[in-house]
């Protein structure tokens, strides 16, 4: 989620420093990447499902500051076995509700 909202260099160079730590998980295609990381700040809400912990899921949705730029995510993590399809459905709009009031109470004014 907060790689998702970043300018596209700042993304570049954190996903080229990932990929070199993370040598484990080769990077195929930068561009399919960040087409996705697009659909996830546009639609504003994300799924993990072990990417970076086996067994750990996560929902995650920005939060923004006063300068509409994110200053974190607010994420609601557990074990894959109690995250599921169903879960992750009940949970997103929850995490997305404590998101955006995190987001006001730092300032930030929703376009109209």
């Amino acid at each position: 989620m907060l790689l998702a909202g970043l300018p596209d260099k700042e993304q570049s160079e954190l996903i080229a420093a990932s990929a070199a730590r993370y040598s484990n998980y080769p990077l195929t295609d930068m561009q399919a990447l960040k087409n996705t990381l697009a659909q996830i700040y546009k639609r504003g809400w994300a799924v993990s499902e072990g990417e970076r912990a086996a067994d750990i899921g996560a929902v995650a949705s920005p939060i923004f500051d006063v300068n509409r730029q994110v200053a974190g995510a607010m994420v609601l993590a557990a074990p894959l076995v109690r995250l599921g399809a169903r879960e992750q459905a009940r949970y997103i709009p929850l995490v997305c509700e404590a998101a955006r009031r995190a987001s006001l109470d730092m300032g930030y004014i929703a376009q109209a």
